[in-house]
């Protein structure tokens, strides 16, 4: 799928905060931007993401 199927299913699909899973994606933009290609696989590989943010904030993050 494109970044725009991507992005549109990450939304669609994961159970969080539209603020957690777009600092989420664009930390995946980041991470990779020259990807071009997602899955399946990309969208659980975020939701683990977006669940270690919560566990482990980075220095300066708040735990809610």
């Amino acid at each position: 799928m494109t970044w725009d199927e991507y992005t549109a299913a990450a939304y669609k699909t994961l159970s969080y905060s539209e603020n957690d899973i777009g600092d989420a994606l664009r930390r995946a933009a980041e991470a990779a931007p020259d990807k071009e290609d997602y899955t399946s696989r990309d969208l659980q590989v975020l939701e683990l993401s977006i669940r270690l943010r919560a566990l482990y904030p980075s220095p300066g993050e708040q735990r809610e």
